[in-house]
């Protein structure tokens, strides 16, 4: 089973940039470990597994690395 990982961004921000990968294809994810950092000029914001969901592996990485 797939689980999509959204972001909430405040309505302002229209874009952003990903910042840095934490986990590659394959590697192990922890629920709540945090995945990505994305940020733009007036926010930043870490991308964390969704709570409460057992521990996966990542499978796909759709922004390039």
């Amino acid at each position: 089973m797939s689980i999509e990982v959204k972001v909430r961004a405040p309505e302002s921000v229209a874009d952003a940039t990903l910042v840095s990968w934490h986990k590659a294809v394959g590697d192990i994810v922890q629920r709540d470990e945090n995945l990505a950092d994305l940020e733009t000029d007036k926010w930043c914001c870490e991308v964390a597994a969704r709570p409460g969901r057992a521990p996966g592996t990542a499978r796909q990485a759709v922004a390039p690395r």
